[in-house]
């Protein structure tokens, strides 16, 4: 995998971030569930390459703990929102509300990262 910067990754970072504030206020909706693979499929591997960056420029080890919650909370939504998609009606609002949750969990991990990177406005 080729390296890049923080300017070339940040952008899809704050595309998945906007993604899970727009996913929490609107509702789950059925529509969102392939947006949300693919921008989870560029999103998770960004954030870790952006957690590279930093321990490359600080010279200290990539934060391994992160890095592996990011890529098991990537992997939560994936699997909540396949449920919610094939959800019955009944099911769908507790497989929303669980999509929604993982997916607050993931935008907190989102601000951890950016916090890390000494990111005050996620929009530039």
């Amino acid at each position: 995998m080729k390296n890049r910067t923080l300017k070339q990754i940040l952008p899809r970072a704050a595309l998945a971030l906007l993604l899970c504030f727009s996913v929490t206020i609107a509702g789950c909706s059925t529509s969102w569930i392939t947006t949300l693979d693919n921008i989870l499929v560029a999103a998770a591997p960004a954030l870790i390459n952006i957690l590279n960056i930093i321990a490359i420029a600080k010279g200290v080890p990539v934060n391994a703990a992160l890095s592996t919650k990011i890529t098991i909370d990537a992997a939560t939504i994936k699997a909540l929102a396949s449920n919610f998609a094939a959800a019955s009606t009944t099911a769908a609002p507790t497989a929303c509300a669980q999509l929604q949750a993982a997916i607050n969990t993931y935008s907190s991990d989102q601000a951890s990262v950016l916090s890390l990177a000494q990111v005050t406005d996620p929009n530039t």
